[in-house]
């Protein structure tokens, strides 16, 4: 008999030498950004914590979750998380960062009591930029391919409009015009190749009908995208002074070599 690999989420709470102090699992799959408010709370009710700093990847949202999620909004959490590149976006269009302080050196930026961290990866940025380029291109043969499958049923269709018109009666059956299924036929596959291909935010589909095959593509979104690559903001709501004693700590514990005023490091004992 087979059975089927349990996935399951685990959290564990441990003392600065690293003792195991409390110990949860979740049901499978479980999001890690989910559980983010129960394992604040809990560190300062169970452990009468009164200062956290949340430490996590982009994929935590942690910033939205602490200015959105009621049972937070009275409680003060310090953070040092990555930001996806919608929120660089949204950085970059208000004028808060700038394109050209992503180089190979760290550059920082403090708007708004927060400090932001600026970074790129040239050999990601390489490889990045090669995949999304390459899945276009995918995209882009797979459109043209189903472009051509609807042409040919759409010629297919005249031939038989016309034979229809030279002899009705003989040719009544014949298939003249796409119906509804086919035409929806043609959007799903089209659907299925862009998010194979995992472009399809850069597509619009404006038109498959039996006079019209259109698929917009977004070069202005598609350029954004191809601009951040390889490229990172780490965000703080922490100062200077405050971020230095807490990675002092660390960096003092682990020997590890950090720059504390913009997080330059060498094996960091978390990910950003």
């Amino acid at each position: 008999m087979y059975w089927p690999p349990h996935s399951s989420t685990g959290s564990l709470t441990a003392s600065e030498d690293g003792f195991p102090l409390r110990i949860q699992t979740f049901k499978g799959n479980t999001a890690d950004s989910t559980t983010v408010t129960g394992q604040i709370l809990a560190l300062k009710k169970e452990f009468g914590v009164e200062q956290i700093i949340f430490v996590g990847d982009r994929g935590m949202q942690i910033m939205y979750i602490l200015e959105n999620d009621p049972d937070l909004s009275e409680e003060h959490i310090d953070f040092i998380t990555g930001l996806t590149h919608a929120q660089i976006n949204t950085l970059l269009s208000h004028g808060k960062i700038e394109m050209n302080l992503f180089n190979s050196d760290l550059a920082e930026v403090e708007v708004d009591d927060m400090r932001y961290i600026l970074s790129v990866n040239p050999e990601l940025e390489a490889k990045e930029r090669f995949y999304l380029e390459n899945s276009r291109k995918q995209a882009d043969a797979q459109i043209e391919a189903i472009r051509k499958s609807w042409e040919k049923r759409c010629i297919r269709n005249m031939e038989n409009l016309q034979k229809q018109q030279e002899n009705a009666k003989k040719h009544k059956k014949l298939k003249i015009e796409l119906t509804v299924k086919d035409i929806d036929g043609y959007k799903k596959r089209i659907t299925l190749a862009l998010k194979k291909c995992g472009v399809d935010r850069y597509y619009n589909m404006e038109a498959i009908d039996n006079k019209e095959f259109r698929i917009d593509f977004n070069r202005i979104e598609f350029d954004k995208s191809l601009s951040l690559c390889g490229k990172y903001v780490v965000c703080t709501n922490i100062s200077t002074s405050s971020i230095t004693m807490c990675l002092n700590r660390i960096c003092l514990k682990n020997r590890y070599v950090v720059n504390t005023k913009t997080f330059k490091t060498w094996n960091m004992p978390f990910g950003i």
